[in-house]
C-alpha cells in the first residue's frame, strides 16, 4: 500500500469560524486572516512534499481515501519545570493535549491545506480519519505530521 508522509513546520492551527462582515450593504462571509495564512503555509508545504514523491510512490486518492493527523503543541512552562539536578518533574515524552483547538477544527484546516496542494480534490472522499493532539516532547518543535492512503 502506498502512502504519503509528510510534516507541516508549524504550530497546529485549528479552523477559524467563518466571520460574516456587511459591505455596501451586501453580506459577506470570510475565513479569518490567521486560519488562512495558516492554510496557505502548510498548503506551500504539503504541494512541495506531495511534487518531490514521484508519481508512481503516490497513493491512489481518487477513491477512498484514510488521512492520519497527528498535531504537536508547544509544552507548557509547568510541563518543562525541573528539579534542581536537572531533570524534568514530568515525562518527557508527548503527552496528551485536551484544550483548543479541538481535534475536528485541526482536522478541518489539515483537510483544507490538503485540498488547496492539490493532493486530492475534495475531503468528502476521506473514509477514515484519525486525530491526535500531543504536547510536544522534550525538544521537539511543534508541528502537524500527515499520513495518507487510499483504500480503493
Amino acid at each position: 500500500m502506498m502512502e504519503f508522509h509528510a510534516t507541516i513546520h508549524q504550530a497546529p492551527h485549528g479552523k477559524g469560524r467563518p466571520k460574516a462582515a456587511s459591505i455596501g450593504g451586501h453580506a459577506r462571509v470570510y475565513t479569518p486572516s490567521a486560519t488562512r495564512e495558516w492554510e496557505h503555509f502548510a498548503a506551500a508545504e504539503l504541494r512541495a512534499a506531495w511534487a518531490g514523491l514521484a508519481a508512481e510512490f503516490r497513493p491512489d486518492v481518487t477513491g477512498p481515501i484514510g488521512l492520519e493527523i497527528v498535531a504537536v503543541f508547544e509544552r507548557t512552562k509547568p510541563l518543562l519545570e525541573q528539579f534542581r539536578d536537572g531533570r524534568y518533574k514530568r515525562p518527557t515524552c508527548r503527552l496528551p493535549f485536551v484544550q483548543k483547538p479541538d481535534a475536528d477544527n485541526v482536522a478541518k484546516s489539515a483537510c483544507d491545506a490538503l485540498e488547496k496542494a492539490g493532493v486530492f480534490a475534495d475531503d468528502k472522499a476521506i473514509a477514515l480519519l484519525t486525530v491526535g493532539k500531543h504536547y510536544a516532547m522534550i525538544g521537539e518543535l511543534p508541528h502537524v505530521e500527515i499520513r495518507l492512503w487510499g483504500m480503493g
